[in-house]
């Protein structure tokens, strides 16, 4: 990914922050708007979000590392991020690490949002109980869809790999289409709560999803075998 903004470090990991992240707090910007919230509101869960997408990342690249792996890099943009990591460990990846590897990012990020959802009673004043209920709602309502089994999404590469482990090889290439064909029909969906509501981001992450699956499976007609990383 191109025109990179920062570049750090994280727990050994090389970490890349695309200016296009601030995308995520945008569009959630225009929710709290429209539901009438102060906009410093919007400082402390842009600060939590993207807190929450490091962590989820981080989930992929120490299950990678686990595995053997030393090569992932972590990039953060504006459709969450992804970890990339080199050809030859995705070559030699069995079905069941892959979909360890594609679970580990949600599991990673349900922690802190169910930490942050036992934190809510006791929290002490306004201010707290505000951001631990960002936490909580972050934390599990951000990798309770990411499990959905569509792709680019983490569910859709965990239905991928459990697929690859209990369906015969002929099946393979089917189940990946039938994921990708289902992440365009969420891209359609998406695209028409944004027509309905007026809300230019969801069209945006609706032509997101519908480009990166029409691609795919472009990819996979003309170049057999390839296989995005995590998300």
């Amino acid at each position: 990914m191109s025109l990179r903004s920062a570049q750090l470090e994280v727990f050994g990991f090389p970490t890349f922050i695309h200016a296009s992240i601030l995308l995520l707090p945008a569009s959630y910007a225009w929710a709290l708007k429209q539901a009438g919230l102060p906009m410093w509101y919007l400082a402390s869960f842009t600060l939590v979000l993207i807190a929450s997408v490091l962590i989820h990342e981080l989930g992929h690249a120490w299950a990678l590392r686990w595995y053997g792996s030393r090569c992932q890099t972590i990039t953060l943009h504006g459709l969450g991020g992804h970890v990339k990591w080199c050809e030859h460990c995705q070559s030699v990846m069995r079905p069941s690490w892959k979909f360890t590897v594609a679970v580990a990012g949600p599991l990673a990020g349900f922690a802190p949002g169910v930490l942050g959802l036992l934190a809510i009673p006791f929290a002490a004043d306004q201010v707290t109980l505000m951001l631990v209920t960002q936490v909580a709602f972050v934390g599990i309502g951000l990798n309770v869809t990411n499990l959905l089994p569509v792709f680019p999404l983490d569910g859709g590469h965990a239905a991928l790999a459990l697929s690859q482990m209990i369906l015969p090889r002929i099946l393979h290439t089917v189940a990946a289409t039938l994921l990708h064909l289902s992440g365009i029909a969420v891209g359609v969906g998406l695209a028409y709560y944004g027509y309905t509501m007026s809300d230019p981001f969801a069209g945006l992450y609706a032509l997101a999803f519908i480009g990166i699956n029409a691609l795919a499976i472009f990819a996979a007609v003309f170049k057999p075998g390839q296989e995005r990383a995590p998300t």
